[in-house]
């Protein structure tokens, strides 16, 4: 219940419908055979089931713990699932290293109820509500960190709470140094580049300034907050492919093309085209450019480099069919 307290920033019974007596939260597979619900009542009370056959149900019967004193201070801690032997390790018989123990089991059993899915990598979620956000950050900061001394609190979705975390972070330095960091590196570098190029502006996180997050256009520097409103939405998503997102990483991007002209939401969706060869991007729109310029990108991969060109395009455009999953079109009536 806290979770989602915290997730949606509203007590958890105002997710039930008027007239309806529970709301529902569905996590499924594809062929909707492991189901695990999620079900609140008008009270408030939130409940988990499992249906018959699902993996949690699997789990309970078929997951077992061993225990055994090695020595004085010393346990032997052993995790079984269906009999396969997943987690060996020697623990220190105190209750920090036991919970540590414990704590590690985690990634096993979501492994095994989600059937070899983890969903635990670099993901950036980037709301709606980015803009508005950015301009409002430092307040929000402070309110945050001032809450941690008075007894008040901020409202705050979990989506917009890691965004700014995220942002807060940056920049980032990765860890890795090998060929396949090099090659994203070089790639994400030039779609940096096409995009500042293109819409005559760069983007800068600047430690040692007293604005943090600057841009630059046409050679005027400025704090991001001061920027126009299609430069401030657009500033987020280019700050973290900049200074934090490494490969395989998760984007979610909510309506890229909010605030922007027709070409600039062009150049952001054939910049996404690119770069879903090395990360997943995961975009919610009500544009109908975005949806454009996607099946223009289809097309494009199908032709040869110069008749590209001719077309205003770089010879590195296209987008494969592979790297589309899927495009859902649904009338909401408003």
């Amino acid at each position: 219940k806290y979770l989602l307290d915290e997730v949606y920033a509203i007590p958890v019974n105002e997710l039930v419908l008027q007239g309806n007596r529970e709301a529902k939260i569905r996590i499924t597979d594809d062929d909707k055979i492991n189901v695990i619900e999620i079900i609140i009542d008008k009270e408030g009370n939130v409940y988990v089931e499992n249906p018959k056959g699902s993996r949690v149900e699997r789990l309970y019967k078929n997951i077992s713990i061993e225990l055994l004193k090695i020595s004085e201070d010393l346990l032997h801690y052993k995790v079984y699932i269906e009999n396969n032997l997943v987690l060996d390790r020697i623990v220190k018989l105190n209750l920090d290293d036991i919970i540590s123990a414990i704590s590690s089991t985690i990634p096993y059993v979501i492994d095994y109820i989600f059937d070899g899915y983890v969903p635990l990598r670099e993901t950036y979620i980037l709301p709606d509500g980015r803009a508005g956000l950015l301009r409002a950050r430092e307040v929000i900061m402070y309110t945050i960190l001032r809450e941690r001394y008075l007894p008040t609190r901020l409202f705050i979705t979990y989506p917009d709470s890691k965004f700014l975390a995220d942002l807060e972070s940056l920049p980032r330095k990765s860890s890795l140094e090998n060929y396949e960091l090099r090659e994203f590196k070089e790639v994400l570098q030039r779609i940096i580049k096409f995009v500042e190029e293109k819409l005559n502006v760069k983007f800068l996180v600047e430690r040692s300034s007293v604005e943090k997050f600057l841009i630059d256009y046409k050679g005027m520097k400025m704090p991001v907050l001061r920027a126009p409103s299609g430069f401030r939405e657009i500033a987020p998503i280019m700050y973290i492919l900049k200074y934090g997102v490494s490969p395989g990483a998760f984007l979610v991007i909510e309506e890229p093309e909010t605030h922007l002209h027709p070409h600039a939401q062009s150049i952001l969706t054939r910049s996404f085209a690119k770069l879903c060869e090395y990360l997943d991007i995961l975009i919610t729109t009500h544009s109908i450019h975005v949806i454009d310029e996607l099946n223009n990108l289809l097309k494009l991969n199908k032709l040869p480099i110069d008749e590209k060109k001719e077309l205003g395009y770089e010879d590195w455009e296209g987008l494969k069919n592979l790297l589309v999953p899927g495009i859902l079109f649904e009338e909401l009536g408003f």
